[in-house]
């Protein structure tokens, strides 16, 4: 095996070995989180590349590098998560809302319009996507065989019970990010329109001034948010991640995507709180991490991030 088992004390031994300064608090961090979650998840920034080709291949830490450094990044991306999952779970809420007053306002007269696939786009790459979609609002209503009523929650029996039908609002509630957002992106053109320009009244009402959002817009927003939001909930490195097929959107983009959702308060709440993050991390690291990690989240400085 190319990776064999080893043990807490040969784990500790290694990481000495490869020039990290351990202590009695590292073998316990080690038997909670585990070597992988935080050393080779967190090892990158204090890796001496130059010293990694001089040695073969092995990793070898900056000189006065120390477990701690690297756990403290490991709970500086912990705390970021546990942060940017609140904002990001706002900015949910606004989709939903927006996309359930805009169809059912539209539509107020139909049943449950949003089983009906000759509301949504009529492109014929959309048709199977668009089909699993409405399958998966019936399985929530258990209008599919293969629905189970016992994920149901309390609410929808509510208006299966008591009324004729179960409004797009309550429906939302039980549906993820990926589903609102597929439920956007497969509406037709004027639709689309019709919710971006709710994002745009929402802006002006809440920024002071006008800005007008486009459907490819915030259709990009909430892809970026939607596998940001995705990070968070998965426990994943979320300080380096990068989303969208090309890997080029960073923290630092989707944080500018946030700020366009969300109102001036919440806006300068999370700018706020993750420039402490991140000056609390740099103050407890090696000051030769700190370039990279500004450089890592996509941030030219801490500055730039409250500006």
């Amino acid at each position: 095996m190319d990776k064999p088992f080893k043990t807490i004390d040969e784990q500790i031994e290694l990481l000495n070995s490869r020039g990290l300064i351990t202590d009695k608090r590292s073998r316990d961090i080690l038997s909670r989180e585990g070597y992988y979650c935080v050393v080779n998840g967190y090892k990158d920034l204090f890796i001496d590349k130059n010293a990694k080709s001089a040695a073969g291949g092995d990793d070898r830490f900056y000189k006065g590098v120390t477990f701690d450094h690297v756990y403290r990044l490991f709970e500086f991306d912990r705390d970021l998560r546990l942060r940017m999952f609140r904002y990001f779970a706002r900015a949910e809420a606004v989709l939903k809302t927006a996309c359930s007053y805009c169809f059912t306002e539209r539509h107020q007269t139909e049943c449950e319009p949003y089983l009906n696939k000759m509301l949504y786009r009529r492109e014929d790459r959309y048709r199977r996507d668009i089909d699993a979609l409405i399958r998966n609002f019936e399985k929530i209503l258990t209008k599919d065989p293969s629905g189970t009523s016992a994920r149901r929650r309390s609410y929808i029996d509510h208006y299966l019970n008591n009324h004729d039908e179960v409004p797009l609002w309550v429906l939302a509630n039980f549906t993820s990010l990926g589903m609102i957002f597929k439920f956007f992106t497969f509406q037709k053109e004027s639709m689309r329109n019709e919710i971006a320009r709710y994002f745009s009244t929402l802006y002006e009402t809440t920024h002071g001034v006008k800005k007008r959002f486009n459907p490819e817009q915030l259709r990009l927003a909430y892809d970026h948010i939607k596998d940001f939001r995705n990070i968070c909930a998965h426990d994943e490195r979320l300080y380096c991640a990068r989303v969208s097929p090309s890997k080029d959107v960073s923290l630092s983009n989707v944080i500018d995507d946030l700020s366009d959702i969300m109102q001036v308060d919440e806006m300068v709440e999370m700018r706020t709180e993750v420039s402490r993050l991140i000056l609390g991390v740099i103050r407890d690291t090696p000051s030769l991490i700190s370039e990279s990690l500004l450089k890592t989240m996509g941030f030219s400085s801490v500055k730039a991030l409250i500006e």
